[in-house]
């Protein structure tokens, strides 16, 4: 999984129903030194869609991305992952 996989879930699992342009939006607003580009987010979604973590579904002519049980299940794990290694 990708650094942007992993950004994409997570602000997926907060504010699920997303474009790509809010999804673009909310990773901008996290402080990275080089944040993914438009496209790379975009490359990132459709594979994500193709492991079943995303889905996305159109609504006033636009493509609202969101995330299912699985990618839910995994950026949950990732984050206990690293609750667990931050409290060591």
């Amino acid at each position: 999984m990708s650094r942007v996989d992993v950004f994409v879930l997570a602000v997926l699992s907060r504010e699920n129903k997303l474009s790509l342009s809010n999804i673009v939006k909310k990773i901008g607003e996290i402080n990275l030194n080089k944040p993914p580009s438009r496209i790379g987010i975009y490359k990132r979604l459709n594979v994500l869609k193709e492991q079943n973590l995303v889905s996305f579904e159109w609504k006033q002519g636009k493509k609202n991305y969101i995330v299912s049980e699985k990618g839910l299940e995994i950026i949950t794990e990732f984050i206990n992952q690293l609750t667990g290694v931050q409290s060591t």
